[in-house]
């Protein structure tokens, strides 16, 4: 990607809630707006480090159906916190069988460990 370093990588809850797997220095985040529709492995946002700047992928498709505010104003939440600090939330009408289940995140997403294992979208960088 011309020396820019790209991550892809998300997490999906079964509730909606997307967010990023941990990426060091988050300095900015543009999110999808809500009612906007994104497409499962499709760019539908970016964000800054201070090195580089990355696309922001949804693991689903579907329609946004909230954004959270805190991320964009504080966004090295995502930083410090990123299985508690999500991005958006989708109304998903694709199903996750293309995500695989990640049982080790799970009770940091969580905070339990039941039946309903979160989805994570794996991609090299």
């Amino acid at each position: 990607m011309n020396g820019v370093k790209s991550s892809d990588r998300a997490w999906y809850a079964p509730d909606g809630r997307v967010g990023l797997m941990p990426i060091r220095g988050i300095k900015f985040v543009e999110l999808p707006k809500v009612g906007q529709y994104v497409q499962a492995l499709q760019p539908c946002g970016t964000g800054e480090t201070s090195k580089a700047t990355f696309s922001i992928y949804s693991p689903v498709s579907g329609k946004v159906a909230e954004v959270n505010h805190k991320a964009i104003s504080d966004p090295s939440k995502i930083s410090t916190d990123p299985y508690g600090t999500w991005l958006f939330k989708v109304a998903a009408t694709s199903g996750t069988g293309h995500l695989k289940a990640c049982k080790p995140y799970q009770i940091k997403i969580t905070g339990s460990t039941s039946s309903h294992p979160k989805r994570f979208l794996r991609r090299p960088l």
